[in-house]
């Protein structure tokens, strides 16, 4: 084969020989079809022959001749095609450099199979997406671009000739290393190539009619052009046979990885006729028949999913090991289409094999093999950023330094330029969706053994890799913890990095922000199908002040299990339990405590994370805030600190945000919280970071937690009055704002006026102490009015009896602004105070209408 048809070369000939510049070609007497044919005919050993044409010659031919063949010839070349070995092998290492000079097949001589595959089976998806809209403009050419019952039929009878000829490979030979093509014939990769790249063009047909219709498209005329004329074809149900093909080849290739395991369901029994979306007309007998042939043809081909099956089950542990060495691949081309497919279909594949195919290739990307040295030895599987203590250092400059030979830059490196990692955001939506499904179809216990495993089998023996894909995910989450807080890089400005790591460091952020999105955007999958299986509704269980035997038990293996620490509940008393399944207890407990691995990240977006995260995480403590029980457990697991001293200030800003994160999700979960955990443990957490006000986001946690065990109005808020209210005065207005001084005021307010007047009243004397003290100060402006505004907002949160005295102080308030300059000032106290009235309960409105009614006169108001 001398030369090849590329994109811009359209010659073809008819059976007269006549040529047919825009016409489908008849390859009977087209020599160079023929030459193109015996090449990919020929064997394996033959593909230096192939590594002579350049990749335009080669890919623009089969292009040009999918696009172009009679529809009669076209299912011969589809299986030439699927099946070759000669295309579908590396290039012999014999063949020298100058007969492959400038092709592909030079670099690919240097490159794993792997690595040739994901290249071959990329470009083969291209050149057949570029070939149908080819294909379609070809058909509404030859039709006058009407897209009439005709045309429909042509490209229908087009596209069942492409499946046809994918429809039936050779037979499997085992899968041997040494034989790659028998693993790339086994997996069927050509086969999932292809259908990927007729579902690509046909997307792309899809969204180029989509973009017509929102410019307003009209209907083709007699004499449009055929792109015109394609906006307006309909590809619902060529899209649809194209996806029921993918399904299949997609779960054979799953269960050739994964092992055979019982799928859902079939494919095809989600794929309901639908009418036409545009024009209303139903397909419904058309796609009836479609189905019955399909199903039937589908069961008697030679890689029905029965053979499949009876192929996989036969698998030794090396065969199954040598395709799983080629396991990018497909997933490269799942990531293309897979996430376009809709879930109905989707449910047709085992979500179990997806979910632990598609988390093992996430996951694998940030555990890096890397091997011991005598100094530092590590295990097998170590995270990104095992070896990033010991090659980080402070330089003699003060900044930061980084081993840019160390196996940290190496790691990161080989991590970016992998071909998964930019492909980590539709594989994450692949992994969510099949992990949504599988938590929807499994019972508690199930679902438990599921995500997390047992003691008994969380390990895969030969890897020494946690199996269970949630407990994995937390695992991986703390070994990158680990590794970044026990750096030098950890919690350092930017200022502090030397220019010589703050490349690397950059890419080291991209890695981590890349993480954190692909778990957030898991999570939320697993956390809808968690809160939708939760009874409902869910009943709270009050403490027992003498737990039965079996929810000691229940507690102590829960603890043990779990979480590593014994004595955990009993440790603080008895709190709350609710008839929620322990499995989604775990399951909350779990997503919660891998964020708090990830938090250092999370935090550089703000304390609250971005707005996926937020939504993720307050569903995920919703769940558990239902159970006191399982909320204590989560705090033990989450805490900052061991042992019993729970007072140490962080000042690393990294190793700080393990606080941060504790006190974020302790505030949302204090109603049920025992008081024995609030005093002994939360409570001298937040006492450091109340006190020192250099660490603005953990502060404003702590103060939030405080506010929170107001709200919720918990036993230790009386005795905790004095000193909190001293330390919201003494940080106005440096570290809250009039606003945030008033709410926390009325909300402790609000509380004690239930628990205590005389503490309440305690409240209001100190802050009118404070008032009277500002009198003299030269920062009056700045505290004395916001200080009045606030005590006047106190008015609607005190009981009757003390509703007279402190109206005598707000009238003082009032009155003390005699001077015609500050009548805007008194103006200001009066509307507050009217506000505050209008908020009192039915017991004292009566009392607030008549000072009211008695003072405004002398108000001016």
């Amino acid at each position: 084969m001398s030369s090849g048809k590329t994109e811009s070369q359209a010659p073809s000939t008819n059976q007269g020989g006549a040529s047919q510049p825009q016409g489908f070609v008849d390859p009977t007497d087209d020599p160079t079809f023929q030459s193109l044919r015996r090449l990919l005919q020929a064997p394996a050993s033959s593909n230096q022959h192939l590594s002579l044409l350049s990749t335009s010659t080669l890919y623009g031919s089969i292009s040009y001749y999918i696009a172009h063949l009679e529809t009669v010839h076209t299912q011969e070349f589809i299986h030439i095609l699927v099946n070759s070995a000669c295309l579908w092998s590396p290039p012999s290492p014999v063949a020298s450099s100058s007969q492959i000079a400038g092709h592909e097949s030079r670099v690919v001589q240097e490159t794993s199979l792997q690595s040739f595959l994901l290249s071959r089976a990329s470009s083969i998806s291209q050149v057949v997406a570029s070939s149908v809209p080819r294909r379609v403009k070809l058909l509404l050419d030859s039709r006058s671009g009407s897209t009439g019952w005709t045309t429909r039929r042509l490209l229908s009878s087009w596209l069942t000739a492409l499946i046809s000829g994918l429809s039936s490979p050779l037979p499997l030979p085992a899968p041997s290393a040494a034989e790659p093509y028998s693993l790339v014939s086994h997996l069927q990769i050509p086969r999932l190539a292809i259908l990927s790249g007729l579902l690509t063009g046909f997307h792309f047909l899809r969204e180029e009619r989509k973009s017509a219709k929102r410019l307003g498209s009209k209907k083709p005329s007699a004499g449009s052009s055929s792109s015109d004329s394609s906006h307006h074809l309909n590809l619902k149900f060529y899209i649809s046979q194209l996806e029921d093909e993918w399904i299949v080849a997609f779960a054979e290739i799953l269960e050739a990885l994964q092992g055979p395991i019982a799928v859902n369901s079939n494919p095809l029994e989600e794929t309901k006729s639908e009418p036409n979306a545009d024009t209303g007309e139903s397909q419904h007998g058309f796609e009836d028949e479609w189905e019955k042939e399909f199903k039937k043809r589908s069961m008697s081909r030679p890689d029905s999913r029965h053979q499949i099956e009876a192929d996989s089950s036969e698998l030794d542990s090396e065969g199954r090991r040598n395709l799983r060495a080629l396991r990018d691949v497909p997933l490269f081309l799942a990531a293309q289409v897979g996430p376009s497919i809709p879930d109905r279909k989707m449910q047709a594949l085992c979500s179990e094999q997806l979910v632990s195919l598609v988390s093992d290739a996430i996951l694998d990307l940030f555990e890096c093999e890397v091997e011991a040295t005598s100094d530092q030895p590590l295990p097998s599987g170590s995270s990104l950023l095992s070896r990033l203590p010991g090659e980080t250092w402070i330089g003699s400059d003060g900044k930061a330094q980084i081993r840019i030979d160390g196996e940290t830059v190496q790691n990161a490196d080989l991590l970016n330029k992998s071909t998964l990692f930019p492909l980590i955001g539709p594989l994450s939506r692949i992994l969510s969706r099949a992990l949504g499904r599988a938590t929807m179809a499994k019972d508690p216990a199930s679902l438990l053994h599921f995500l997390l495993g047992t003691e008994e089998n969380s390990l895969d023996r030969p890897t020494g890799k946690t199996k269970a894909v949630l407990a994995r995910m937390s695992d991986v989450a703390k070994d990158l913890e680990n590794g970044w807080i026990h750096s030098c890089l950890a919690g350092l400005e930017e200022d502090k990095i030397s220019d010589q790591a703050k490349q690397h460091t950059k890419q080291l952020w991209t890695i981590f922000k890349t993480i954190l999105f692909s778990y957030t955007m898991v999570f939320e999958t697993l956390i809808d199908s968690v809160v939708e299986m939760c009874p409902s509704p869910t009943l709270t269980f009050p403490p027992s002040s003498t737990p039965s035997l079996s929810e000691r038990v229940h507690s102590e293996a829960a603890v043990e299990g779990r979480q590593g620490s014994k004595s955990l509940v009993k440790r603080w008393g008895s709190a709350s339990t609710s008839n929620l399944p322990p499995a989604y207890i775990e399951v909350a407990q779990s997503i919660l405590i891998t964020f708090s691995h990830l938090y250092w990240i999370t935090s550089t977006f703000g304390s609250d994370g971005f707005e996926t995260y937020r939504k993720v995480f307050y569903s995920t403590l919703d769940v558990i805030a239902r159970d006191g029980e399982g909320c204590v457990r989560l705090l033990e697991s989450i805490s900052p600190l061991t042992g019993s001293d729970y007072s140490k200030f962080e000042m690393n800003q990294a190793k700080r945000s393990c606080t941060t994160y504790f006190l974020n999700v302790s505030e949302q979960l204090t109603a049920v919280l025992p008081d024995d955990m609030i005093e002994g443990m939360l409570l001298p957490i937040c006492r450091p970071y109340l006190e020192d006000t250099r660490f603005k986001e953990t502060f404003e946690s702590a103060h939030s937690v405080i506010l929170s065990l107001y709200s919720n109005k918990k036993a230790c808020i009386t005795e905790l009055a004095p000193y909190y209210v001293e330390l919201l005065i003494k940080s106005f207005p440096k570290m809250l704002n009039p606003t945030q001084l008033e709410y926390a005021m009325v909300t402790i307010m609000n509380s004690l006026s239930e628990k205590d007047d005389s503490v309440a009243w305690w409240v209001v004397d100190r802050l009118s102490n404070e008032i009277e003290a500002e009198r003299k100060s030269p920062m009056q402006e700045e505290r004395f009015l916001p200080l009045k505004l606030c005590l006047i907002a106190l008015i609607p949160t005190v009981n009757l009896v003390l509703l007279r005295s402190l109206l005598r102080k707000v009238e003082r308030y009032i009155l003390d602004h005699k001077e015609e300059e500050q009548a805007k000032i008194k103006v200001n106290l009066c509307e507050k105070a009217f506000d505050s009235l209008s908020g009192l309960n039915s017991a004292n409105r009566e009392e607030g209408l008549r000072w009211w009614l008695d003072k405004r006169t002398r108000f001016g108001v």
